[in-house]
């Protein structure tokens, strides 16, 4: 989860509702349709193996912040990609649709997301203006500055 989310009461009765299901594979991302922040379900084993990587994200050593988010856009979404590259079943990445039929079961939390377009700043006054992406199915918000990173190289804090 992002320090830049909100949830709401629906959050926690719909992340464990897959605890009984079970993950279809070793990780299950909030979507498929656009990349989703690394935000979903991973199961702990898969994240134990992958330990080094996970430490590798973070920003020991104190890097400027610019370069640390475009050192992070191309990290995105890794693990999930990992997942899906591991999973003995066919996982598709980066379809609409969360629904496998190969496999019948769900791929994702979320088929669809609501994108507010316009930024607000959420965090008081002076705060960089984001964009809300509402993942309803999940009563999850992200509020992403950088919704901008296809056009521009401009990162905000």
């Amino acid at each position: 989860m992002h320090d830049t989310c909100d949830v709401g009461r629906g959050f926690w009765p719909n992340a464990t509702r897959w605890c009984e299901s079970g993950l279809p594979a070793c990780a299950l991302p909030l979507t498929r349709s656009l990349p989703s922040s690394s935000m979903g379900l991973y199961d702990a084993a898969f994240l134990a193996r992958h330990a080094a990587d996970i430490l590798a994200l973070k920003n020991a050593r104190a890097l400027p912040i610019e370069k640390w988010k475009k050192r992070g856009f191309g990290w995105e979404d890794k693990l999930f990609k990992v997942c899906d590259a591991e999973s003995p079943v066919p996982i598709r990445r980066f379809t609409r649709r969360c629904f496998n039929a190969t496999i019948g079961r769900r791929t994702c939390i979320c088929s669809n997301l609501a994108i507010d377009e316009t930024p607000k700043s959420v965090y008081g006054p002076l705060s960089t203006p984001r964009q809300e992406w509402r993942f309803e199915c999940a009563d999850v918000v992200k509020y992403k500055a950088n919704y901008r990173r296809n056009l521009s190289l401009v990162l905000q804090p």
